[in-house]
């Protein structure tokens, strides 16, 4: 990237190469979300399972907000009743580890509907024959990580399309880390940068926006995403998030060409999910999550490796590729179409 990005001395950048020594492949992901937790936003993780993601979210709960995280399974509207005065008047990051434990499709669509609810709206009651209560001036941020079928199941239902989709940033990652200690890795324990004084701070916290025009650049980009309105406040709370970590009062061009970089991760999906008609439900392919994920990873793209990675059968393989937007085959050999080894090196583009 040629444009000007913040110093590699900032605090965002400290953690991201903290956490890249302790645990290469979690960094981008271990800062994004620190960012969007620290703004007071919905993020969603998509990754394969032993991505590291619940590895991520156990630390976030130790360490990065040990003070304010809340640990939830689950969090529909009638289990929200047994919490509520947890929450009410509250500043907390909510954390729900895996999605696709929760036990049903409709309460894992609950749960993302009401969580993207509670963060955005910041109140939400219940009244009814069965439930009664009010959670009024909650102000917090969530933070759930989801298996890319589970969330190509998600996306399928009309509450994704109507509560979740805008009301959530969603990072796309595509890593398998590699082993700590095996490998002469340190644990993230080692990684002591701990943001409950700056999560509690933000909404007090006053920066200026300079270099406008680049900021309308950003808004541009994820107007493709998001309504314009919210992606003027996507762009304005994490680049707000972003500077109030590194201890500035100046939000300008280093810090929206940073964030730019920062959602190449999310960018992404555009590949990834589509929707057949003007106003219908989405489908995620999960199949090229997964595939892309393998290549950014492995070197050995022959089909015998693959299916054993995946546990699949040769035809399940060979009917993949064959549906597959990024990759075709070759004497029974993975091969990447030149959009794909694209997209793979802007991926692996360090942010610092």
């Amino acid at each position: 990237m040629t444009e000007q990005i913040l110093k590699d001395d900032v605090a965002l950048a400290v953690l991201y190469r903290e956490v890249g020594a302790a645990m290469p492949g979690l960094e981008k992901m271990c800062v994004f979300n620190s960012v969007a937790a620290v703004a007071h936003l919905f993020s969603i993780n998509v990754g394969l399972p032993s991505s590291g993601k619940s590895t991520l979210l156990s630390h976030f709960n130790k360490v990065t907000f040990k003070d304010t995280s809340l640990p939830l399974f689950s969090l529909t509207i009638f289990g929200l009743k047994h919490i509520a005065g947890d929450l009410n008047g509250q500043e907390k990051v909510l954390l729900i580890d895996d999605v696709g434990a929760i036990n049903t499709m409709y309460s894992r669509v609950a749960t993302l509907s009401t969580i993207a609810y509670l963060v955005n709206d910041h109140n939400i009651s219940e009244l009814n024959a069965f439930t009664n209560f009010n959670i009024s001036g909650f102000n917090g941020s969530a933070i759930a990580n989801v298996q890319p079928h589970i969330f190509s199941s998600v996306t399928k239902d009309d509450n994704y399309v109507a509560n979740v989709k805008d009301k959530s940033l969603r990072f796309y990652h595509f890593y398998m880390p590699k082993r700590q200690e095996d490998d002469g890795y340190r644990s993230l324990d080692y990684v002591k940068i701990n943001l409950d004084t700056h999560f509690k701070i933000f909404n007090k916290y006053e920066v200026k926006y300079k270099d406008v025009d680049k900021l309308i650049k950003l808004v541009d980009k994820l107007a493709l995403f998001y309504s314009r309105a919210r992606s003027l406040n996507y762009a304005k709370a994490m680049s707000k998030a972003m500077a109030l970590i590194n201890g500035d009062h100046e939000v300008g061009e280093s810090y929206y060409n940073t964030l730019d970089l920062m959602f190449s991760n999310f960018y992404i999906e555009s590949r990834l999910l589509q929707r057949r008609t003007l106003d219908g439900t989405y489908t995620f392919n999960d199949d090229d999550f997964s595939l892309l994920t393998y290549y950014m990873n492995y070197d050995d793209l022959s089909f015998d490796t693959i299916i054993d990675f995946f546990d699949i059968s040769m035809a399940t393989m060979y009917n993949t590729v064959k549906r597959s937007n990024l990759f075709t085959e070759k004497e029974k050999t993975l091969v990447p179409l030149d959009i794909t080894k694209k997209i793979a090196e802007t991926l692996k583009t360090p942010w610092w």
